[in-house]
Order: C-alpha cells, then structure tokens, then sequence
C-alpha cells in the first residue's frame, strides 16, 4: 500500500520537519499493514478450526444424507436433479446393476415424523397460542418469610418510621407485599413486551422448522440474540396548505431477533458433547457477489475488506463438506460463483479485538472476551462483542431427539433405517410372490407342438398342434401347468411384524392409536383433553427437553436483551421464564374447573363459605382464563370502595325495592308467628282433650271396679245363706 506524501503548503515546511512527517506517515502504513496481517492471521486461525470441525464429523453428515433418503422414500433419486440434456427422462434409471435399483418402495418414515412434528407443535403450542410461556418474579423464601411480619420498619437512618399513605406506620409485611405486587406489575410488562417481539419476528413458525430438523436430523439449532432493525409505520398530524392534514412515516428502532440454523451449516467444536462445553461454533453462510455487497450496507461490516473479495473470483474448493453433500444430489452447480462466509462465535483475546477496533465496556480479569467474527476467504469481514454482555456459553440453542453419547448431535430419521429396510425388502416379496402366484407357470415341449401364430406365449383361446414329433403324446405328456403358492399371508405378518418395529423405535404407536388413560372418566372438554393427554405421553419427555433447552433459552434470550438495552425501567427485574405447554394448559383448565366447584360448594355449604375467600377465588379463577385480566378484574382498592359506597348508598337513600322486601320480610314474620300461635293453640287443645280422656278412662275403671266388688259381695252373701240353710236341715 505504497503511498505518496504531498505536502499541502509548499515552502512551509523544513526539510527536517518534512522528513520526519513523512517517516511517521511511513510507520503508520507500516504499522496499519502488520494490523491487517495480523487480522488475516486470526481469520486463517479461525478457518483452520472450522475445517477440523468439519473434517471430524463426516460420520454424522452420512447419517444426515440417509435421514434425508429414509424421508424422501424413492424419490431421493430424482430429487433436485440436473440434467444437460431437458429431453432426458429424469425417472430411468440406466444402470440396472446398482444396489438402489428402481424399486416401488413402502414409505414407513415419512409419515411417522409428519406424526411426531404434530404432536410435538401440539404439545407446545397446544392452547390455541403460540406463546407457551410466562415471565413471572422471581419470589425467595426470605421475602415471602417477611409478608407475614408485623415488625415496624424505618428509614435508613433506623429512627424515622416509614408510613403509608394514611399516615400509618408500615410493618415489614406490608413493605414485602408492595415490593412483591410492584415486581408482579413489572413481570407482567417484560411479558408482554417480549411475547410481542417474538411475534415480530415468527416465533411459532421458526420453532415448527426446528421441531421438523430434529426429527429428521435428530437436532434442532438456533442461534439469538442478535439486534435486527423493525421498521414501524407511524402517522401524525401537521398543518397542510389547506389545513391539518394526516401524514405516514416510517422510523426503525432496534429489537431483538433469533433464528433457526439448518444443522448442515452449524459448525461446532467437535470434542463437545453438549453445546455449554463448546468453546466455539461456526455457521456457515453462502453468498452470491450481489448478497456480499449488499452486507456492506449493514452496520459492523469491514467494506474494504469486502471489497478486496468483490475483486476476486470465489473459491469453489473452500468448503468441500457442503459440495460432497449437493454432489450426492447430482448438484455439483450449487456453489458455483458463491463466496462462503463463516460466522465464528468463540473467545478472542483482548490483543485481537484491539486490532479489530473493539474497546469491550466491562473488565474480564483474564482479558478474554466472548465474540462474533465472520469470516471469508481470509478476510475478517465483521467482528463485535457477543449481544449479551458477560454471557459465558454461546448464543446456541441445542436440542437432540435420541442423543449420541459421542457427539454433540443426536439421532433422528436414521434410527428408522433398518425397519424401512426391512419393509422394502418384505414389500418386494410380496409384489413378486403376488406375481407369480397370479397365474400358472407352463412346462412345454416345444419339439412336439407347434403354436399356430408361431409365437411360444400362452393367450387366452390360443391354438396349438402335434409335430411330427409329438403324435401319439398325450396332452400332458407335451405341457404341463404349475402353479406357484401364494404366500402372502405369511409375508404380510412378516410386513406388520416389521412395522410394528418401526412404531416402537420412533415412538409413535401411542400417538396413531390413540390409547387412554382408564383413570380418566371425566367428560366433555377437559377429558377431551385430558384423553389426548394421556395419548401422547409417550413423546412427553421429548416436550420436555425442548422446553429446557430451546424455549426457556429462548425466551431468555430476549429477556436478557432487554434488560441490558432497553430504555424502559419499570419492566426491568429479577424474573423467571416460566414454560407454558400443553400439559401446563390442562392443568390450568383442571384448576379452572376445581375453582368453579368449590364456588357452587360454598353457596350451599354456609361452614365452607366462611373459610373460602370467594373473591380471591374469582379472581384466580379469570386470571387462569386467556384473557387480558389485569384490565377486566377491580384491584381489592377499587373493590372496598365500591362496597363502601354502596353501603353509604343504602343508608342514605332507601332503595323502594329493599323497603318492599322489608316489609314483605316483617309480614311473612308476622304470619309465621300467627302460625306458631295456632299451633301452640292446637297443641294445648290435643294436650287438654287426651287429660280429660285419662280422668274418664280411670272414673270408668272405678266403677268397673266398684260393681265388680258388688257382685262379689252379693255372691258371697248368696253362699253364706246357703250354708246356713244346708246347717239348719
């Protein structure tokens, strides 16, 4: 970069001086051409450990490359085919002799991870939303000790009693619950500014893609947060010609973003197992000349060194592991006249990013600091401090369907290749024995018949004679037919056997039969819903691991981002993300339904009503609903008041309608203590009538008594004048 030094004011200058301008001016090309040598030592660093990467994980890329053969079935041979010549018929297949001959095939694969990829969206995005998540405060054990407090609390000075807006001193309970209510008040913001900044940028669709990728690939990876501008349209009023007139503008701000990395292009460091020991990762990038020009036009990127790109031609050797895997597909034309660009995440000392123009704004005791460079052909075309600051891991979501205890990438598709095998080997026995058993094989003697067409083929009606050879042979001595069993039944079986396999490596019997729970015996809705539950608790786990490792990461992703950057205050605080799925989402419907249970107990069970706060219980009851409750449902403030004031409103003012009700109240109590009056009446009557009874009941048995005793003295007088009759003769 050899440069001429003018010197701007003739004459004004010594020759001394001039020399010595022009010697520094010489040491500052100088030191600019070391810099930029030494920028283009750390791009071939980073490119050489991007090429070990690549070069140790061939084995997993063949797995890929049959993941996606197992998926596209027999059409794995005609995909994205190129061919010189338009007239050639893309579905023959010349070469007879090769292994993968033209074949029909049974697709077992396909369907099951179209399956798996629906269940899977459903049990995350299940309740009708694609936001499967809260951001809730986080509430330690110590603050929810203090809610219960009566302690006095003062000023920092330890003297000044802190009051409320009453007047009245604060306890420490009082102090945790503001502090936990304004935290809940802040939470609820950042979760509503997040979920709308993941549907800017289509969440739900780019977590579908991923789902898909790890299926068939067995991994799903993304990458985030990085800043991307969102353009809004805003309108305003200014005074026209003619009056106030209505004008639309358009400004853009910066706002978080994410996105899925297909795992063909994610480079990770091979000697990881899991993405939090990776200590770097590369994503590769394709480019056509007018794409490379056009990143001038974003902020960060080096343009001279892009530049000096745009002047030479792309290396089409650059990256061979891409172009093995097009070749496969008979596309050998994908990268021609395409640069490849690495986007390299890892550690970079604080030298490095010195020369690359980078002041980090917080200090690492190690002076090692986590960054993002791109890398193309040599050249160091971008290179910036990672988005968050202090972040230990890299901005890498991974999540693996069946892990693979030696590699950072899981299994997927490749786990179904042997039961496809197995199918198509079956289902061609089938076909052919279906074939052979569809008609009698025949046994001529072509010396002794003659066919007369002259052809040896059998046809319906067909005409044969007897040579000269063959007279006086029987028929059967000529021909003879043979029929070939058929032994479809025992390959069928043999067909089910094998893709009943294929069910239980991929996990989908479950899920196609539709198996439920027997504890489950509510109905309606919920147990709908509890059923589909129960049906699908086979891939569960699966959820679950996603919602560790790809959703909570996400989420987190755009907390963080605006935490550090964000210019609001009042939504900023300690915070959880709290995965909503499907099975959080029935739970929540089973709380809803218990909630409405316990609200019917109460009006009817007046011990139950005293220890059930039915207010606290409706309002758990909307807050559990899809709905926007902070703004239907009264804080308890507003709920005291308006009973203050409707209890000042009846005694102020009478309502007709309650004096009617009082009235009809004190006559309803007047005639019912006409009716006890009556009874009590009635009860005395009865009382009375059975005592007048008893007294005539035992007058009678006194006289039945008396004239009993009568009759006895007469008998006895009787008997005694008779004895002195009987003495007297």
């Amino acid at each position: 970069m050899a440069q001429v030094f003018q010197n701007p004011v003739q004459g004004s200058l010594s020759p001394e001086e001039m020399m010595t301008i022009f010697d520094q001016e010489q040491a500052k090309i100088k030191a600019e051409a070391e810099q930029e040598q030494q920028i283009q030592a750390l791009a071939k660093e980073i490119e050489g450990k991007f090429n070990t990467d690549a070069g140790q994980r061939q084995r997993k890329e063949s797995e890929w490359y049959w993941a996606e053969r197992l998926m596209l079935g027999s059409m794995w041979r005609y995909w994205n085919r190129w061919s010189t010549d338009n007239s050639e018929n893309p579905f023959e297949i010349k070469d007879t002799n090769v292994l993968d001959a033209d074949k029909p095939e049974f697709n077992i694969v396909k369907p099951k991870i179209r399956i798996g990829q629906a269940q899977l969206e459903m049990m995350q995005f299940g309740a009708g939303t694609d936001k499967n998540f809260d951001i809730k405060a986080r509430k330690p054990v110590e603050v929810k000790s203090q809610e219960k407090s009566q302690a006095p609390v003062f000023y920092p000075d330890g003297q000044t009693p802190m009051t409320d807006a009453n007047g009245q001193q604060m306890t420490l309970g009082q102090l945790a619950m503001q502090k936990s209510e304004a935290d809940d008040e802040a939470a609820q913001k950042m979760d509503e500014l997040v979920w709308g900044q993941l549907q800017a940028v289509e969440y739900g669709r780019k977590m579908r893609l991923g789902i898909q990728d790890m299926l068939v690939y067995g991994t799903a990876v993304f990458k985030g947060p990085f800043n991307n501008s969102q353009c809004k349209k805003v309108r305003y009023q200014v005074n026209g010609p003619k009056g106030p007139m209505w004008i639309s503008a358009y400004t853009e701000e910066a706002a978080p973003d994410f996105e899925r990395v297909i795992p063909w292009l994610f480079y990770p460091d091979h000697r990881a197992l899991s993405i939090d020991e990776a200590e770097h990762a590369s994503v590769v990038h394709i480019y056509t000349s007018t794409q490379l020009r056009q990143l001038t036009k974003r902020g960060g990127f080096r343009t001279d060194a892009i530049k000096r790109l745009l002047q030479q031609a792309p290396k089409s050797n650059y990256y061979q592991a891409f172009r093995a895997r097009a070749i496969q597909y008979n596309n050998s034309k994908f990268l021609d006249n395409k640069f490849v660009a690495l986007e390299w995440h890892g550690t970079v000392g604080l030298d490095d990013l010195k020369r690359l123009s980078i002041d980090p704004p917080y200090t690492n005791p190690f002076d090692m600091y986590k960054a993002e460079i791109w890398v193309c052909q040599g050249e160091v075309i971008y290179a910036c401090l990672e988005m968050l600051e202090a972040d230990n891991t890299l901005p890498f979501a991974v999540c693996a369907w069946e892990p693979d205890p030696a590699s950072l990438f899981g299994f997927g598709a490749i786990m179904l290749r042997d039961s496809q095998r197995v199918v198509n080997m079956v289902y061609q026995e089938v076909l052919d024995n279906a074939g052979l058993s569809a008609g009698p094989m025949a046994v001529l003697d072509k010396e002794a018949i003659r066919p007369i067409d002259g052809k040896m083929e059998l046809t319906p009606r067909k005409i044969f004679y007897f040579s000269e050879t063959g007279l006086g042979k029987s028929v059967n001595d000529v021909i003879q037919f043979i029929n070939v069993p058929n032994n479809n039944e025992q390959l069928t079986a043999v067909l089910s056997m094998a893709r009943e396999f294929g069910d239980e490596e991929s996990m989908v019997p479950l899920i196609a039969g539709g198996l439920t729970d027997p504890q489950v015996g509510d109905t309606g809705a919920t147990g709908m819903a509890l059923r589909l539950q129960s049906s699908t608790t086979v891939l569960s786990s699966k959820a679950r691991s996603w919602d560790d490792n790809i959703t909570t990461k996400t989420v987190g992703w755009f907390y963080e981002w605006n935490m550090q950057y964000s210019q609001r205050d009042d939504l900023k605080g300690d915070f959880d993300v709290d995965v909503q799925t499907s099975t959080a989402y029935l739970n929540k419907i089973i709380g809803q339904r218990d909630i409405e249970r316990l609200l019917t107990m109460t009006t009817q069970d007046p011990d139950l009503a005293m220890i059930i706060n039915r207010t606290n219980a409706a309002r758990a009851m909307v807050a559990g609903m899809n709905l926007p409750h902070d703004s239907i449902v009264n804080d308890p403030e507003t709920v005291d008041q308006m009973k203050q004031q409707q209890a000042e409103n009846a005694k102020n003012n009478p309502d007709p309608a309650m004096l009617k009700a009082q009235a009809d109240q004190m006559n309803a109590q007047a005639h019912l203590q006409s009716v006890e009056n009556d009874a009590n009446q009635l009860e005395f009557d009865k009382q009375q009538g059975m005592a007048e009874a008893q007294m005539q009941h035992e007058q009678s048995q006194a006289n039945f008594a008396t004239r009993n005793n009568e009759a006895t003295a007469r008998a006895i007088d009787a008997k005694s004048k008779q004895d002195v009759a009987v003495l007297q003769a």
